[in-house]
């Protein structure tokens, strides 16, 4: 019958403490792993003794290599920031980085050739890997943005240059009568003979802007020059028979009134007396146009003073007069402008001089019907 053999076992903490004799193989009840023992207790009694060999699956391997694990080509640690290089003959060794020549390299993804000279392929830059604000001026090229990359209303006017914008930028009919400012349309910028009738406001064209003799017959209408408008006519412009002439179709004719005082029956100068000296009735309707009036021998101290009355009221507000020692007649200010048929008019002197009264007053009232 088939004899079975046990060695000795326990478990990993049973182990601990253990010494087991050089040589000396136990079963390692727990890491399900065969120990070797040295016959040298640990010096944490709580390690367990001999050393365990790995099992098949290396479940029972740490996870953390050190140097011992390691065939290094190189003798001793190594030093901060060396990385491990194989040497193509078997052997792992410590280099510096700068040592490790990769510039040869392949590389992939959005670049393309090797490390030491990497380019990034066409097209894989895009939106989402430029940073905001990252793009300025000397990066985009002469001629490149295009009106579809513009957004409507966002050129403003800061951003266009003084005298930028040509005849050929403008649309037509693009610029409309709020776009043109008061009193910028100069002569020079008007077509000849395009300035038509629509263009003028009634009654804008004046006399100033009209060039002498540039109003000719035929841009007169018929019976379009009425009497107010014709200052003086020679007999050549007249054709045809004049028809009667009727008194009773003129106006503003002179009417005009003589009356004297500080003269005598023979007309001989005398010295003037305060009195009346005239009554005319007038046989018209009209108005006073004023007076002219002389006296041959002037007063002193005291003026020499006519008056009109019209139905025994003056006409005047302020009456004409001869100042001391002159002989021009001072104009009066009229009060009563108008007279009619059959009314009185009396001429009167109201004041005289001293010393030397003053004589020989000729005094016209002009007047019109």
């Amino acid at each position: 019958m088939a004899k079975i053999v046990q060695i000795r076992r326990g478990t990993a903490q049973q182990h601990e403490g253990f010494e087991g004799k050089e040589g000396e193989i136990t079963v390692d009840l727990t890491d399900k792993t065969i120990r070797v023992h040295d016959g040298i207790l640990p010096v944490d009694a709580n390690n367990a003794t001999g050393i365990p060999l790995s099992r098949a699956d290396m479940d029972n391997v740490s996870k953390a290599v050190g140097l011992p694990q390691l065939k290094l080509s190189s003798v001793g640690d190594p030093t901060s920031g060396q990385i491990l290089q194989a040497d193509g003959a078997g052997n792992i060794l410590f280099v510096d980085p700068a040592v490790v020549d990769v510039s040869g390299s392949g590389i992939g993804g959005d670049l393309s050739g090797t490390i030491g000279n990497a380019q990034i392929v066409a097209n894989a830059v895009g939106t989402t890997e430029i940073a905001d604000l990252s793009v300025n001026n000397n990066k985009i090229a002469e001629n490149t943005i295009q009106e579809s990359k513009l957004t409507d209303n966002s050129i403003s006017v800061a951003k266009i240059q003084d005298n930028a914008i040509t005849t050929a930028k403008i649309a037509n009919l693009a610029i409309n009568e709020v776009k043109i400012a008061d009193n910028s349309i100069t002569t020079p910028k008007i077509l000849d003979a395009n300035v038509t009738t629509a263009k003028l406001a009634d009654a804008s064209v004046t006399d100033i802007k009209l060039a002498v003799d540039s109003v000719v017959t035929n841009k007169i209408i018929d019976a379009g020059v009425t009497d107010v408008k014709i200052q003086s006519m020679s007999a050549s412009k007249l054709t045809g028979s004049l028809p009667a002439i009727s008194g009773a179709s003129l106006t503003q004719l002179p009417y005009d009134m003589a009356f004297a005082a500080g003269y005598d029956a023979d007309l001989v100068v005398e010295d003037l007396a305060v009195g009346t000296y005239g009554v005319v009735v007038m046989g018209r309707s009209g108005i006073f146009d004023g007076e002219v009036g002389t006296i041959e021998t002037p007063s002193a101290n005291a003026s020499v003073i006519c008056d009109i009355e019209i139905n025994g009221s003056s006409i005047y507000d302020t009456a004409p007069r001869f100042n001391i020692g002159s002989s021009t007649l001072i104009g009066g200010t009229l009060g009563t402008n108008s007279f009619s048929s059959g009314d009185n008019i009396t001429f009167k002197i109201t004041q005289i001089g001293s010393g030397t009264i003053g004589s020989g007053v000729r005094f016209l009232l002009k007047c019109r019907v």
